[in-house]
């Protein structure tokens, strides 16, 4: 599916939901994948956005999450071995998950055993965010916060690690500095409509600042990504 351009307009309904900008844009990029055949959800928790994609009447869902009490289908370590056999998955979903994992190279490889051959890994990693930590569930599974990676880092790993061989589309998660500074603070805020009045002006001063950059002879413009969205065909 072709992606459509993350306006304000689009942006601003999800904010005020009380969701941060990377958050609310992540979502939206999502309603351009397409779900077929046995999809996995890796570090899913007790949630999925398998329901945000297009879907195949095939397509069905399996959450694979280290917390029993996240209640997954599997019960699984992303820092080891998948526990799915060679090229038994369409589609994965690795949403706001590979900053967690430390041996990141194995679970890459493993994601490119397990996919079929043009099967689709949708992935979503944050740049410019705090650092975060959680402890959860009843057992106190604890997820660390190891790394940032950015848009060429990404591509690398999906073909270098991977093997991915198909097209890979990053998309970066980008509007200034003004939208990267706030969300940082976004998290902290109360209220979704101070949220959003926020999230309103600091992409209105963005598109300013960016008008007035490309208007000067040899400006270059820096990205301020929050955020890298990946969808990458095996």
């Amino acid at each position: 599916m072709n992606a459509q351009p993350i306006t304000t307009r689009r942006l601003l309904p999800l904010i005020r939901q009380g969701k941060t900008i990377n958050r609310a844009w992540m979502e939206l990029q999502l309603q351009t994948a397409q779900a077929q055949g046995l999809t996995l959800d890796l570090g899913s928790g007790e949630s999925s956005y398998f329901g945000a994609l297009a879907r195949d009447q095939d397509a069905r869902l399996v959450r694979v999450d280290v917390d029993p009490g996240a209640r997954p289908h599997v019960v699984a370590d992303l820092e080891q071995s998948l526990p799915f056999a060679p090229a038994s998955a369409n589609c994965v979903l690795l949403l706001n998950v590979l900053e967690h994992v430390y041996h990141h190279e194995l679970l890459l490889r493993e994601i490119g055993r397990v996919l079929r051959p043009g099967g689709h890994l949708v992935m979503f990693s944050p740049f410019l965010i705090a650092v975060h930590t959680a402890r959860r569930g009843a057992a106190g599974a604890f997820t660390d916060d190891y790394f940032r990676y950015s848009s060429s880092c990404l591509r690398r790993l999906v073909t270098d690690e991977a093997g991915f061989a198909g097209p890979v589309d990053i998309r970066p998660c980008a509007f200034g500095p003004f939208s990267a500074s706030l969300n940082l603070a976004l998290a902290g805020l109360r209220g979704g409509i101070v949220k959003a009045a926020a999230a309103a002006c600091a992409l209105q001063l963005d598109r300013l600042l960016t008008r007035r950059q490309l208007g000067r002879a040899g400006a270059s413009r820096s990205e301020w990504a929050i955020g890298y969205y990946v969808d990458a065909v095996k």
